[in-house]
């Protein structure tokens, strides 16, 4: 457990929604400028990219506990395949039970083929995924764990990394992802290995949105077979009880 002078809980927090609030109203500012100086699908994927930057600077403020060795349990990097999986079946299962169609689908499936999609990639597969981190996984998951325990952490991240997506099946599959990305930072140390997964998490969706299929609730042979040699691999070198390390630095 982390050697950091102990706060209270309603302090923790408190920091946690003040950061989350700030990193939410930079995202809508950001977005509406770009979109306001870019009409039309370039000024999409700027709104994307502009949101990512905002984590970032939020996050790296925050001085999130980095530990570059903990990247060492590389098996844990395979688990973002079976993530982004689950969350997006989480995410379309929520959207189905409250009736809305797949949130977002056909922009996303545009903008992934479009002459837009370098910067949609660059986004989604580095600036947004290593911003997201510092922020929820360093930043407000180090501030969390200052106030004891390791499901307060993993879970309150989680919590607030699905409230800045907005839209209920959006947040879902965020609070989804959330939980397996802060067992990640637990378990090592480190944002880093949640920083690819993540990235793999993305990337998996802009490459199912770039063949134009939507996800589907009935996943292929080929899909779980993937999904269960990503688990097999990670669990085989999965950490101990004994080794859950939750480190923090001071916000």
């Amino acid at each position: 457990m982390s050697q950091e002078t102990p706060i209270p809980r309603r302090q923790a927090w408190s920091w946690a929604l003040r950061a989350t609030a700030f990193a939410l109203l930079g995202m809508l500012a950001a977005s509406t400028a770009a979109q306001a100086a870019f009409p039309g699908d370039r000024g999409l994927g700027l709104a994307v990219l502009a949101q990512g930057l905002v984590f970032l600077g939020i996050g790296l403020w925050g001085r999130p506990s980095f530990a570059v060795g903990a990247l060492g349990r590389w098996p844990l990097l395979s688990l973002g395949l079976p993530m982004a999986l689950l969350s997006g079946w989480v995410g379309e299962g929520v959207s189905a039970l409250l009736g809305a169609p797949p949130e977002g689908w056909s922009l996303l499936s545009k903008l992934a083929v479009g002459p837009e999609s370098v910067l949609i990639l660059i986004a989604a597969g580095l600036v947004a995924p290593l911003g997201e981190e510092l922020l929820f996984r360093g930043a407000i998951f180090g501030t969390l764990a200052r106030a004891g325990g390791v499901g307060l952490p993993i879970v309150g991240s989680a919590a607030l990394f699905g409230l800045m997506h907005l839209t209920p099946g959006h947040a879902a599959a965020a609070f989804v992802s959330g939980l397996g990305l802060g067992w990640m930072r637990a378990v090592t140390g480190s944002v880093w290995p949640g920083v690819v997964a993540h990235a793999l998490n993305n990337l998996v969706w802009w490459w199912i949105a770039s063949a134009g299929a939507p996800p589907s609730p009935s996943p292929g042979p080929e899909i779980l077979a993937l999904c269960a040699a990503a688990w097999i691999l990670a669990i085989r070198q999965w950490p101990t009880g004994s080794s859950v390390c939750v480190k923090s630095e001071p916000f």
